[in-house]
């Protein structure tokens, strides 16, 4: 995901201030319902500035907030300081230093992430990310619906490819909430959909 990190990084206070302009409620709360109580361990994937990570964190939370770009990531620590927010350098599909950690979630987020994902790595990614669940933990992934933004090396996403993965990841989608956009882009709209694992179903591992 060079590109990805790239972009992020060239315009990375541009985002950061984007981001932060963006309430936490406003952004997740169809989805509310299924975070986790303290002393719960979250997962940020891609989290950008921080925003949702803070949340989660003041909440009692701990959170694993991994973030690829690196100059984003550096605004990210400097404003939000919180000891239950551990930043790490990391990044789809593999998840290779979380991996390495040993340490399994409660819930896991992943906020306007998966359209960066190359469809061709999906397979992987997902699998990892049912791998680092709990017993009775969620996923929540939300999609970007309408046209592609090139410049940051987006793909398409649908509701019925996490289906699938989900199928045969032994998981299902339990929620699924159409929404506009929250910075009024009238041709972009958004899926939350949160995703759990099949009763007695236990995530493993396969990628390497």
């Amino acid at each position: 995901m060079t590109t990805y990190s790239n972009i992020y990084n060239d315009r990375a206070t541009d985002y950061f201030k984007q981001y932060e302009s963006l309430r936490f409620e406003d952004v997740h709360k169809t989805i509310m319902e299924y975070f986790p109580e303290e002393p719960g361990l979250v997962l940020d994937v891609g989290a950008g500035s921080g925003r949702d990570a803070a949340w989660f964190a003041a909440k009692g939370l701990v959170v694993y907030s991994v973030e690829p770009a690196e100059e984003l990531r550096k605004h990210a620590i400097a404003k939000h300081t919180s000891p239950n927010i551990k930043w790490i350098d990391d990044s789809l599909p593999s998840l290779n230093a979380i991996h390495h950690l040993g340490v399994s979630f409660d819930f896991i987020l992943m906020s306007a992430v998966w359209m960066h994902v190359p469809e061709i790595q999906r397979d992987q990614a997902f699998t990892r990310l049912i791998s680092l669940l709990k017993p009775g933990g969620n996923i929540a992934i939300s999609l970007r619906l309408g046209p592609i933004d090139h410049v940051r090396q987006m793909y398409p996403v649908s509701v019925a490819e996490l289906k699938s993965l989900a199928t045969r990841n032994g998981a299902n989608i339990i929620k699924e909430v159409h929404s506009e956009d929250v910075l009024g882009r009238k041709e972009i709209s958004w899926v939350e959909v949160v995703i759990g694992l099949t009763a007695g179903r236990v995530g493993t591992s396969i990628c390497k």
